[in-house]
């Protein structure tokens, strides 16, 4: 037995004909297979996949060849039976920026959350938290550290 995948991705794309030839270039080897479902438009391509038992890992080996034969990024989300939640990733040229940016956008939204209403997370983590002293002191490290 296996497990079911989902993917979206998307790409910026300088031109139209570059979208093109890269929609076409996913079905040429067939990875994918008949799930694979892929637009393009004048400066964009978007696609989604239904499967079974594909890694992040497999993901990533399947688009990384088209993302530098085209020299794009895919911004990926993926998800999973076998895994928690739902992942996004980038795939290509620009991976490690894209990546970086939007983990910096997760970290500023969570700090800019946990200073917000300090009180009300001390008192959740007083009243609710198995873990509470190890845990209160590292808020409270945290929001001297936002205040500074």
């Amino acid at each position: 037995m296996g497990y079911d995948v989902y993917l979206s991705f998307t790409a910026s794309v300088p031109d139209a004909a570059t979208s093109e030839r890269l929609r076409e270039a996913f079905f040429t080897p067939d990875l994918f297979g008949p799930t694979l479902y892929v637009e393009s438009g004048d400066d964009y391509l978007y696609g989604t996949w239904e499967g079974r038992n594909c890694s992040k890992e497999d993901t990533i080996a399947f688009l990384r060849p088209l993302a530098n034969q085209f020299g794009v990024t895919f911004d990926v989300t993926y998800s999973s039976d076998y895994d928690d939640g739902s992942q996004r990733f980038f795939v290509g040229t620009d991976a490690n920026s894209c990546q970086a940016a939007y983990d910096l956008e997760k970290l500023s939204g969570l700090l800019t959350t946990l200073n917000s209403k300090p009180d009300v997370l001390k008192k959740v983590l007083e009243q609710n938290s198995a873990k509470q002293k190890q845990l209160i002191p590292l808020v409270e490290t945290l929001q001297q550290i936002l205040r500074s």
